[in-house]
């Protein structure tokens, strides 16, 4: 079957988005990448003396829209642009994918957990705990902060501490200046005090948002709070920037609240020839030894409830770009993005906490890929 039939429907990354965000950022404050031709971003962005780049995990541009009457400063900049997340729209991905401006099928981290070929096991790409290799083996492209060379010394990150050498900052940020944010929610005063110094170019990653979706939904109270608590705190730190700063706000992904949960150890049929399940519930790889067959029996098993590709289905779709070798080494074998709010799990496999999640992501809906780019020059 052709791939573009087996994806109808689905919202796929254009390779203008979300991994071009970067280099775009930098460029903007006339920072160059040496010997690098950088995928150009899809909306451009302003020139200025300095910019701040903020990616709120899990802020999908139509969530955005949907409460635009409860973010009167983010509305203030202008909330209508919108770019493409990469495939899976998970975090780990994302992330690299943002630091590296390589897509999944180049740089390896290609969901949220994955099986390592070095003891079979599968381990979790946010720590890299168990993968029993070094991080720098498996996500071998150089990140942009490495391709700076001399010129980093004009960027930052702001990181808490337990961060600051993680097994995802290495994969995605590896070489970057970093500055330790004391306390939860200081993100953007540590931005601050780092912009008064002169640095051209900070990077913040605000997590809360994520966290509240995945333990409440999306459509849950404790959600909004969140979006106003950031949207409170970026009127604040709007007024402090230095002139001429660029402020940019954008998401790693999108999410949507969970719906039907399909379990893998309550159908044969699903579980047939499958040795290892892996990614997320949105994002699923499975490794087999019999992929077309059990594509194919997926497919007639759970029809309009996901999209259901081979890798090789996946290597010809490109949106993860071109697959490398390490990558067709690690990747599913199988690999499925489920369908409007569905997701597929493994009892057998998940904790219970992974089982309840109540918000979700992984899967190429436009709720989980378009994500917003607001940017204003203060």
């Amino acid at each position: 079957m052709d791939t573009g039939e087996l994806l109808t429907g689905a919202v796929l990354p254009d390779g203008k988005g979300f991994n071009a965000l970067l280099p775009a950022s930098l460029a903007a404050v006339g920072l160059s990448i040496p010997d690098f031709t950088a995928p150009t971003l899809a909306v451009s962005l302003p020139s200025a003396k300095q910019v701040c780049l903020i990616v709120v995990d899990g802020l999908g541009y139509q969530q955005l829209q949907d409460y635009r009457g409860h973010i009167p400063t983010l509305r203030s900049l202008g909330i209508d642009n919108y770019i493409h997340s990469v495939a899976p729209t998970t975090t780990s991905t994302a992330l690299t994918a943002l630091g590296t401006a390589a897509l999944a099928g180049s740089s390896a981290v290609g969901g949220y957990t994955l099986r390592s070929p070095v003891n079979n096991k599968v381990f979790n790409l946010i720590n890299w705990e168990g993968v029993q290799m070094p991080v720098e083996n498996w996500q071998i492209q150089p990140t942009i902060f490495e391709r700076l060379k001399t010129q980093v010394v004009d960027t930052c990150l702001i990181q808490p501490a337990k961060y600051v050498n993680s097994g995802l900052t290495r994969a995605a940020f590896r070489g970057a200046p970093y500055q330790i944010v004391m306390g939860a929610k200081q993100e953007l005063i540590s931005a601050q005090r780092v912009l008064s110094t002169g640095v051209k170019f900070v990077y913040v990653h605000w997590k809360y948002l994520d966290a509240a979706g995945h333990k409440y939904g999306v459509s849950s109270a404790q959600w909004l709070a969140e979006l106003e608590i950031f949207d409170g705190l970026l009127k604040e730190f709007l007024r402090t920037v230095p002139k001429d700063t660029l402020v940019v706000v954008s998401a790693d992904h999108g999410m949507i609240d969970a719906g039907e949960k399909i379990d893998l150890a309550d159908s044969k049929i699903l579980d047939k020839d499958v040795q290892e399940v892996a990614g997320e519930e949105r994002a699923l790889h499975i490794y087999t030894d019999y992929p077309a067959e059990l594509a194919n029996r997926w497919r007639t098993t759970v029809g309009d409830k996901a999209w259901v590709l081979t890798q090789a289905e996946l290597a010809t779709s490109a949106i993860c770009g071109d697959l490398l070798p390490f990558a067709r080494k690690v990747l599913g074998d199988v690999v499925v993005f489920a369908k409007d709010n569905y997701g597929f799990v493994d009892s057998r496999r998940l904790s219970s906490a992974a089982l309840n999640l109540r918000g979700v992501h992984g899967s190429l809906t436009a709720a989980e890929v378009l994500v917003p780019l607001v940017g204003e020059v203060k």
